[in-house]
């Protein structure tokens, strides 16, 4: 009830809830998460220490404005495999020991405006937002676990930060995206996209470096912490990041 519902009926009228900003499940026995686009004016969604199997949020979609102050956070749901993002802008989106979660599928008109926060996860090995509405300028991806390919390449990933610990072993972004990545190890490899063995392979078989140019295309020398495109003599490329 919580003082938005007279008779307790299983329904409520929209309006009585249309002014609510945080909506906490906590250890709630919740399974269906139908009406909850009706909470227009929300600033903080959590869904912590439940039995959650998979969330589906994409029934949020395109409120009028945009909210681009709600933070999402998923937290010690020990059971969570699948989450699906709202079909909206969202501020900050995080999840946090959240062990057997395996796939997040990021929606089509999902906007970031803040920061992902991604940490203790032991089976996500894909994230692929390249069919995503886009990411505000210097907005935040950080990530630490076991990552095998981050795909962030959806035509507007310039201005982005992206930290990755450790790194991902494929690395899919926009050409000539002037977005910033930091991490442990030595490099990005960068690939055209996820699940593709024959791409991750090139980066590894045996070429000589011939030529190292910067991202504009202008030849240069080895400069560490900086983004590098290298030429080799078999006629492949190679954009490289190195940590010093």
């Amino acid at each position: 009830d919580l003082g938005y519902d007279d008779v307790l009926d299983d329904y409520v009228l929209t309006s009585n809830i249309s002014s609510v900003q945080s909506l906490v499940f906590n250890n709630d026995d919740v399974s269906n998460l139908t009406g909850i686009e009706a909470f227009t004016n929300l600033y903080e969604l959590r869904f912590v220490n439940g039995d959650w199997t998979d969330i589906d949020l994409s029934i949020i979609t395109n409120t009028n404005p945009p909210n681009e102050s709600l933070t999402i956070v998923f937290g010690n749901n020990d059971n969570l495999t699948s989450i699906t993002t709202p079909n909206d802008s969202v501020f900050g989106f995080e999840i946090i020991n959240c062990a057997q979660l395996d796939e997040i599928t990021f929606t089509n008109n999902f906007y970031l405006s803040g920061s992902i926060l991604i940490n203790s996860l032991t089976d996500l090995s894909v994230i692929d937002m390249s069919m995503t509405a886009g990411f505000k300028a210097n907005s935040q991806f950080m990530y630490s676990g076991q990552l095998e390919c981050l795909n962030i390449a959806n035509g507007q990933s310039d201005n982005l930060f992206v930290g990755l610990y450790p790194f991902a072993t494929c690395f899919v972004v926009d050409e000539n995206s002037t977005t910033s990545y930091v991490g442990e190890g030595v490099f990005f490899n960068f690939c055209n996209s996820c699940g593709s063995s024959a791409e991750i392979d090139e980066l590894t078989t045996s070429k000589n470096l011939i030529q190292i140019l910067d991202m504009m295309g202008r030849e240069t020398s080895f400069i560490p912490n900086t983004p590098l495109i290298y030429v080799y003599d078999d006629g492949s490329t190679e954009k490289v990041f190195t940590i010093e």
